[in-house]
């Protein structure tokens, strides 16, 4: 792959009010390659893209397209110089058939015939290895297929750099790989792909480089054979893995930063219900706040926690309510403030009945 860059984004900077969305990030993007942009929700992943697409305009920073330093004041402007998104959302017209949608809003292709529209949109699809009919109505097309429809927009405007946020969102298994298939095929003909995302396993099977964003500033940007899914998980978490030595592997890391690990995995997995089993067990009080940040992460992700614990002070300060099981039986079952005045559970922590579990 030819090491042309593209996209060079530098120190950008984007604050709203009370919010710095992005805090002097670098990103770079290059020829023919699958880019993934990482990071959870508010990490400033849409607002950097916003930025290349004309949408927003930074605070700071420089933007270069292909070596030339540009400003973009609109959508329009970045179209101009080959900048397209598809968004989560799709702008289409459902009663419009295939073809109408691509040139909507295009003045010079009004005066052409519908039969040689539909030419010119049947040949850019077979080009580019797209299977859709440019005839079909847009109702009448699955989720995937419409995607297909938003591709083909901006390639008809002549795009070569292609953003797409969040794009297997709505997506079934077997439309994700087709719609990779398809951004693949995009990639070898010259055009830079770059997929929003906070999902490591697409990342780690169709990206061939990763720019990882958390809390607005940029985190570490490397090829994808240079990293692993675990460093990738290090890399999302919060401040309880700050410090840690990305490089090293699972097996090497302390025992408090392994249980870490495993427990963002499981949160990046977006569970339900999220099961954890006396996770204070064998940490010092610094790894037990960082547990605490976790649990409250994975709650703001409307993650049910279920917490098996024997730690008091621990589940006095996560959970909502607590069930205290002693010697197999259930003995209360209340809020925090409600287990701390019960009369059986002060028995029982005092030696009255056994040990406690809750």
């Amino acid at each position: 792959m030819a090491e042309i860059a593209t996209v060079e984004m530098k120190q950008i900077r984007k604050e709203f009010p009370a919010t710095l969305a992005n805090d002097n990030v670098d990103f770079t993007a290059y020829k023919g390659e699958i880019h993934a942009l990482l990071g959870e929700n508010g990490a400033g992943k849409s607002t950097l893209m916003n930025i290349l697409t004309g949408v927003l305009r930074p605070d700071g920073g420089e933007i270069l397209i292909n070596g030339a330093r540009v400003s973009m004041k609109s959508p329009g402007d970045a179209l101009a110089l080959g900048i397209g998104m598809i968004y989560q959302h799709f702008k289409l017209v459902k009663p419009f058939t295939v073809a109408e949608n691509i040139v909507l809003g295009m003045e010079q292709v009004k005066i052409l015939k519908k039969q040689a529209l539909e030419q010119q949109v049947k040949a850019l699809s077979e080009d580019y290895k797209i299977d859709i009919n440019p005839a079909s109505a847009i109702w009448q097309l699955s989720i995937g297929e419409q995607q297909r429809v938003e591709i083909l927009k901006v390639l008809y405007r002549k795009a070569n750099i292609l953003i797409l946020d969040e794009p297997t969102a709505v997506l079934t298994p077997d439309e994700v790989r087709e719609l990779f298939g398809t951004l693949r095929n995009m990639a070898a003909m010259g055009c830079t792909i770059i997929f929003i995302t906070h999902k490591m396993n697409e990342v780690m099977e169709f990206a061939d480089r990763i720019t990882v964003l958390r809390d607005g500033r940029l985190v570490k940007a490397l090829k994808k054979e240079e990293t692993t899914e675990q460093e990738l998980a290090q890399l999302l978490a919060c401040a309880g893995l700050d410090g840690v030595d990305l490089t090293d592997q699972v097996d090497q890391l302390a025992y408090g930063q392994q249980k870490m690990l495993e427990i963002v995995r499981a949160i990046l997995c977006e569970p339900v219900v999220l099961l954890l089993d006396e996770p204070a067990a064998g940490l010092n009080h610094k790894e037990m706040d960082y547990i605490v940040a976790l649990i409250d992460k994975a709650v703001e992700k409307k993650i049910a926690v279920l917490l098996i614990e024997h730690a008091m002070d621990l589940v006095m300060s996560v959970c909502d309510r607590i069930t205290v099981l002693n010697f197999g039986c259930q003995i209360a079952t209340g809020t925090p403030k409600e287990i701390q005045m019960n009369e059986a559970v002060i028995t029982a922590y005092l030696g009255g009945g056994g040990s406690a579990e809750n």
